[in-house]
């Protein structure tokens, strides 16, 4: 019987790569900067809105988890959790996509 998938070492993980924000630098009074190499359309700069006056979280990266999709309109916006980060008592967020809604799901 031939097996379908090998085991051998060099096989090929089904494992998608976690996406990850590496905070680079303040952005206005609320939001600081990242960089980010996955898929991303948003009419503003790569940044995250976080409560951190002393600019404790450049240069750390943090993964990102917990996709959402929300809807206005015609408007679609996808954003994910920034895992560890807080904005005020809440979970910061980064915006990977917001444009038309019938594109979002690509994101």
């Amino acid at each position: 019987m031939h097996d379908a998938w090998p085991r051998s070492a060099g096989s090929i993980s089904t494992v998608a790569p976690k996406m990850k924000v590496k905070f680079t630098e303040k952005w206005g009074s609320k939001s600081m900067k990242v960089e980010f190499e996955g898929a991303y359309k948003n009419n503003r700069p790569p940044h995250v809105e976080t409560t951190d006056p002393e600019n404790t979280l450049i240069g750390k990266v943090f993964e990102l988890n917990n996709r959402r999709q929300r809807n206005v309109g015609d408007q679609g916006a996808v954003m994910y959790d920034v895992q560890g980060v807080k904005n005020g008592k809440y979970d910061a967020h980064f915006t990977v996509y917001f444009g038309p809604a019938d594109d979002a799901s690509n994101y």
